[in-house]
């Protein structure tokens, strides 16, 4: 006697035509095309791509659709990696100009990278391209080339056809990197300029001279007096004390006067002299 899976198993291979039992069994079966298909079907139209998601299934996709999607996501990588082509911050006029056939690029010329005085550059670049006879748009270039670190990134960073003149592009420039600009003393230093005991009067002169430098433009009266209260006593001082000095040259000449005397007195009729 049969069991019943025995006979369930009949039941099932009874209704199996010659493909689908051949599929069942491994072997090939021919679809009337006397052509083995080992139980795959020949003729494949894939779909675009779909995902299908019922409930109870799982989401099923085809071999063409997920190479579009990895076509996709190549393309998108490349777009987001390759760089973006900078717009120069020259106007077309600057770009547009061209090099003097005598034209010479500074040999010697120092290169800014934000951290020292932006003033100190741009005179020491003004003073470069006058002896060269550089024209305006001319000097727009050559500066561009004393850039490096973080001053020529934020060149990079600016707009594109944003300058139209050296003049714009120094104001930037110095408004960019004021932080670093080294301020002028004030004239109020020079009253701490004392002469030493042990020291010389050409010494305190030169020490002096020296502190006037760091000055912008100091009054005269400010010079003397300061000179003055800074000097020990002696015939320099006795000669300032009775005559005051028109102007700082003044008190150079009544210096030197006292070196050729050795150091005595200044009386009227050497001083005429």
């Amino acid at each position: 006697m049969d069991t019943v899976d025995s006979a369930v198993h009949r039941s099932q291979t009874s209704g199996m035509g010659p493909s689908s039992q051949a599929e069942r069994r491994g072997t090939p079966a021919s679809h009337g095309t006397g052509e083995p298909t080992y139980g795959i079907q020949q003729d494949i139209s894939l779909p675009e791509f779909e995902i299908k998601e019922t409930e109870g299934s799982t989401p099923t996709y085809t071999l063409q659709s997920l190479e579009r999607e990895v076509m996709k996501l190549r393309q998108q990588v490349n777009k987001e990696t390759l760089p973006t082509e900078r717009g120069v911050p020259f106007d077309e006029h600057i770009m547009e100009e061209e090099l003097p056939t005598h034209f010479r690029a500074p040999a010697h010329l120092s290169v800014y990278d934000g951290s020292a005085d932006p003033s100190e550059h741009i005179c020491k670049f003004e003073n470069a391209a006058v002896l060269h006879r550089y024209a305006d748009k001319i000097k727009c270039c050559v500066f561009l080339t004393t850039l490096t670190g973080s001053a020529q990134h934020w060149f990079d960073q600016l707009p594109a056809g944003s300058i139209r003149s050296f003049a714009e592009f120094s104001s930037l420039f110095l408004h960019q990197f004021a932080s670093s600009r080294k301020y002028k003393k004030s004239a109020i230093i020079l009253f701490g300029v004392k002469q030493d005991e042990r020291e010389t009067l050409r010494t305190y002169v030169q020490r002096f001279h020296t502190a006037v430098l760091e000055i912008p433009a100091p009054h005269q009266e400010v010079l003397i007096s300061a000179f003055t209260q800074g000097l020990r006593g002696g015939p320099l001082f006795d000669s300032l004390a009775k005559r005051p000095a028109v102007d700082f040259l003044d008190v150079l000449v009544r210096t030197e006067k006292v070196h050729e005397l050795g150091g005595c007195p200044i009386n009227n009729k050497e001083w005429e002299r």
